[in-house]
C-alpha cells in the first residue's frame, strides 16, 4: 500500500502503528532481562494497536474494494475457482 493513495486519517494510523511497533522493538528486553516498560505501559500499547487495527478495518470496509483483481492493462477479470 502506497502512502500517496491514503487519506489523512489512514496516514496518521499508519505512522502511529509503525512508531508503536518501533518502540516495542527498541525496548524489547534481551533474554533474561526485565522489560524497561511498565506492565501498564505495555497494556496501553496493546490497546493502541487494537484500536488502530479496528479503525483500519473500518476504513478498509468502507472503501468497497473490488472482488476481483485489476491488472495493469485495466481489464478487470473475475476469478472463478469453483467449476460447475
Amino acid at each position: 500500500m502506497t502512502t500517496a493513495k491514503l487519506n489523512k486519517e489512514q496516514k496518521i494510523l499508519l505512522i502511529v502503528r509503525k512508531t508503536l511497533a518501533q518502540i516495542a522493538i527498541d525496548t524489547a528486553p534481551k533474554s533474561g532481562q526485565k522489560s524497561p516498560l511498565s506492565p501498564v505501559c505495555i497494556e496501553n500499547m496493546k490497546q493502541c494497536f487494537d484500536l488502530i487495527s479496528s479503525r483500519e478495518k473500518e476504513l478498509n470496509a468502507n472503501q468497497n474494494p473490488p472482488k476481483y483483481p485489476i491488472y495493469q492493462d485495466n481489464k478487470a477479470q473475475p476469478i472463478n475457482f469453483i467449476k460447475k
